[in-house]
């Protein structure tokens, strides 16, 4: 059966399931889980045509079968492990529930699939991939332990900066941030959006350290990028002018591409605020825009130019989302997803973008005033946890669409990331 509808059901009660989990470890399990299943899934529908069917099995190649099969195979173990070691709680039988309904579902949609692939070959595609994600993790811990890597690794990687704390000092920085993304959303022109983009990374610059503690302000100069790129611009668009209305009328020619995407693609992943610059933002407040800078500008005037430069903007990015994971920082991980969903330039990372962009906002502002009482936690974690499944899935389709290596890669990378963790979040979706 290859039911679309089936599937999305089938992820977003795996979803749910894993986040109503009591303990971190087996959330942790059950995230390195979903991040395997939607591999699975999201390759699948990258190798199916446009539209809402997905390919019939027979369609697809024998080798994309066996890997695939085993991704689907091994995801749902993985859940099913975290909720069989779940320790006691309120929430653990409905969270088991939910699970083994989402992994029942799951593989009856999936049932097509796996027998194309051969069952036992799935199998053992899933549990060579098991193997060898175990036998990474303990080589990655035990390096990570040494002694010699210990002080190179804490000066090289260091954490980002912390969620926000009040008091935030300044108001004044905050207001301009806010008013920035006002501008970037709503800018009629494209001068409204740069200049947005420019006063909210420097906006956030401020909000993120206090003064003794700023280091030099990489990321707002990087932002500084777009002059140059406005003056080719409006160079380009002559008396069309540069409104947003006329955006489709500017002749920018495939050689204008390719230099103007650059620069937007260096202010959006300056406003991300990913390793390397991970020291210098809020990166969750301040990535919507970088995101809505590709979205409402470098989409429709530049689409080529993104599409030349994503093989160097992809890793770079993914580098920056295991950095953020490796620190529990969960609203850093969403808002740089979300930019990574813009700068692969397809209509499924755009999509998950929207929703990932909110949920590391929201994860962001309920620093400021952590949630209170079972029920509040629990429905903040659950909520949060939705929006990042489906919307990181989405990301991860339109990713898997143009590079496929660096997104495969990536999403394995970062389940064992996140699988190792041995510490608790400070995170209100931990």
């Amino acid at each position: 059966m290859n039911d679309p509808g089936a599937l999305a059901a089938a992820w977003l009660a795996l979803a749910l399931g894993a986040a109503l989990l009591p303990g971190d470890r087996e959330r942790r399990l059950s995230a390195a889980g979903l991040l395997t299943l939607g591999l699975g899934l999201a390759a699948w529908r990258a190798g199916s045509p446009p539209g809402l069917t997905l390919a019939a099995p027979d369609q697809l190649g024998e080798g994309f079968l066996v890997v695939n099969g085993g991704l689907l195979v091994l995801g749902p173990i993985l859940l099913t492990l975290g909720a069989a070691l779940a320790g006691p709680g309120r929430l653990r039988p409905a969270a088991r529930l939910v699970v083994g309904l989402g992994v029942a579902l799951l593989w009856w949609a999936c049932a097509g699939f796996v027998a194309a692939a051969g069952p036992l070959r799935a199998t053992g595609a899933a549990v060579a991939l098991g193997v060898a994600g175990a036998g990474l993790l303990a080589g990655a811990r035990a390096l990570a332990s040494s002694s010699r890597m210990l002080t190179p690794g804490r000066r090289l990687f260091p954490p980002p900066v912390e969620p926000l704390r009040p008091p935030l000092g300044s108001v004044i920085p905050v207001l301009v941030l806010v008013g920035s993304l006002a501008a970037v959303a709503l800018g009629p022109h494209v001068a409204v959006v740069f200049l947005g983009v420019i006063g909210g990374t420097w906006a956030g610059y401020l909000v993120a350290r206090r003064p003794a503690a700023r280091p030099v302000p990489l990321a707002p100069l990087l932002t500084l990028a777009l002059a140059p790129a406005y003056w080719l611009l409006a160079m380009i668009a002559g008396p069309v002018g540069l409104g947003r209305s006329a955006l489709g009328e500017i002749p920018v020619s495939p050689a204008a591409e390719l230099i103007i995407a650059p620069s937007l693609l260096l202010a959006a992943w300056a406003t991300a605020a990913l390793w390397p610059l991970h020291r210098q933002l809020p990166g969750a407040l301040a990535a919507p825009l970088g995101a809505l800078l590709l979205a409402r500008i470098g989409l429709p005037l530049t689409p080529d130019g993104l599409e030349h430069w994503r093989p160097l903007a992809v890793p770079l990015l993914v580098l920056g989302l295991w950095h953020a994971a490796a620190h529990a920082r969960w609203a850093l991980l969403a808002g740089g997803a979300g930019v990574l969903g813009f700068a692969a330039a397809t209509e499924a990372g755009a999509s998950g973008a929207a929703w990932l962009l909110p949920t590391g906002l929201a994860l962001e502002l309920a620093a400021l005033r952590p949630p209170r009482g079972l029920v509040t936690s629990t429905s903040m974690r659950a909520g949060a946890w939705l929006a990042a499944s489906w919307g990181g899935l989405r990301v991860l389709e339109g990713g898997l669409r143009g590079e496929v290596v660096y997104m495969a890669l990536g999403t394995l990378g970062l389940a064992l990331i996140v699988a190792a963790r041995r510490d608790s979040s400070a995170s209100p979706a931990r």
